[in-house]
């Protein structure tokens, strides 16, 4: 069995979980084409969770859509999202960033697929709905109710 067709064997079997998990069906009858994804929503946040074959088999994407980029302050709020970024991007691991129309804000995490569980990628996801909620309450201009605590639980749902 090639390396690929394993990834995909257990990027399936994490879907399943995750499905299992949270009481929805099981994906078995998914078109197995190179590129698979997931889609879901939870806590009115958008997420999807990708696996390619060709494209780096041994990792998965993780995103969710904030939602849109508003009309005003936008210099102001993207240099929010560069602040964001900064620290992230050393790791390489997740980013903020707009869509390629510039309409919305995505939160992009990317991680090995040998290294999570159906459990921490559902923590991975509670943290990106937890900072969408932020994103839709200050579009990152200020504080907000969710917002105390930001660098230490995002870091610690990397751990």
């Amino acid at each position: 069995m090639t390396d690929s067709t394993q990834s995909r064997l257990q990027f399936r079997a994490l879907v399943n979980d995750i499905c299992r998990k949270l009481n929805y069906p099981d994906c078995a009858e998914l078109i197995d084409d190179d590129g698979l994804v997931m889609e879901m929503q939870a806590n009115n946040v958008d997420f999807m969770i990708s696996h390619t074959k060709s494209d780096h088999p041994e990792k998965i994407i993780i995103e969710s859509v904030f939602g849109s980029l508003p009309q005003e302050n936008t210099e102001l709020i993207l240099m929010k999202l560069l602040e964001w970024n900064a620290n992230p991007a050393e790791t390489g691991q997740f980013a903020l960033e707009r869509t390629d129309d510039a309409s919305r804000v995505i939160y992009s995490h990317s991680c090995n697929l040998e290294d999570k569980s159906s459990g921490s990628i559902l923590n991975i996801m509670a943290e990106m709905a937890w900072l969408a909620t932020h994103w839709k309450e200050t579009n990152f201009l200020k504080e907000s109710l969710v917002s105390a605590s930001f660098d230490t639980r995002i870091l610690a749902s990397l751990a």
